[in-house]
């Protein structure tokens, strides 16, 4: 009824579930277009969980291949996941549409000597952040081990996780001299980002990683792992560094390069700030609205060639 009411030109649909299948069936039945986005790589928790949920990979799988190629559109963020979706034999009109970032509001200027101290920082400690909701398929024992082997050799390396979720009580027994911030927003999640010196993300679910891009517009050298979303972000050895993902001696290896040597993370660092300002919100959704034209054009001219 509030479809009817609202009389769309173009429905465009997040999530392949009960209610965008729905979405998609009203659509077909009143000539509406429909377009989706790809935004959450399922099938990797899918993966991650396959002791739980791996019966459900392959009608999931399934649904997935008959839901995407009724699409006029699936919105993809990187090309990556282009690959990986066609390797899994989905299909559909993919084009990316990547995310964007805020640069006024994520900003190296926003780092904040005051706070860090407030929150037991030294100022000639090196801070490694891990930003994201605290649940173990985000690959956070990577961060642990890597950080807290580091530690012995650097006594001057402190961990600090952004963040909140049902993980944190055994991350903070893992971690006893870590800082936990808990869930950030707004002013406080870019305090705590620019606070940092190097942003490690290991996880390898993500289909873009928003954090990373947050991190790099912050002016934070990355460490990621080398997977669909992350790979697109950071180029190894330019603004950071890829590491196999839950390949941990890696990842701390990377991490030491970076630790050690000052002048590289001050390269990185600029670098990444640099490669964040082609993401801006207003040129990305502008493209976003100029192809919601091109579909509608489309859709319209396919229509009146089908109906003769």
């Amino acid at each position: 009824q509030t479809l009817e009411a609202f009389k769309p030109d173009l429905i465009h649909i997040a999530t392949p579930d009960g209610l965008g299948i729905g979405a998609l069936k009203w659509a077909k039945k009143h000539g509406v277009p429909v377009v989706s986005s790809y935004h959450t790589h399922f099938l990797s928790y899918v993966d991650y969980y396959k002791l739980f949920l791996g019966p459900v990979k392959w009608p999931f799988k399934k649904m997935m291949q008959w839901f995407y190629p009724q699409c006029e559109r699936t919105y993809v963020p990187t090309q990556s996941m282009i690959d990986e979706l066609a390797r899994e034999q989905i299909h559909g009109h993919m084009k990316i549409w990547a995310r964007g970032i805020d640069t006024d509001s994520f900003n190296p200027k926003k780092r904040d000597m005051p706070w860090r101290r407030s929150v037991g920082i030294a100022d000639d400690e090196l801070v490694v952040s891990f930003v994201s909701r605290l649940v173990w398929e985000k690959e956070l024992r990577t961060y642990i081990d890597s950080v807290s082997a580091l530690k012995k050799k650097f006594p001057k390396l402190r961990a600090m996780v952004v963040g909140d979720g049902p993980a944190k009580k055994e991350a903070q027994k893992l971690l006893p001299n870590g800082i936990f911030t808990g869930f950030c927003a707004g002013e406080d999640l870019s305090r705590a980002y620019a606070s940092s010196d190097i942003f490690l993300f290991p996880s390898f679910t993500e289909t873009f990683g928003n954090v990373t891009l947050e991190a790099m517009a912050s002016g934070l050298p990355c460490l990621v792992a080398n997977a669909i979303g992350s790979r697109s972000l950071v180029v190894d050895g330019k603004n950071g560094f890829l590491a196999h993902p839950g390949n941990v001696p890696e990842f701390i290896s990377k991490l030491q390069e970076m630790v050690a040597d000052t002048k590289l993370r001050a390269q990185m660092a600029e670098e990444s700030r640099s490669m964040a300002m082609s993401y801006q919100w207003s040129a990305i959704n502008q493209a976003l609205i100029q192809d919601y034209y091109h579909v509608l054009d489309e859709y319209a001219q396919k229509h009146k060639l089908k109906n003769g």
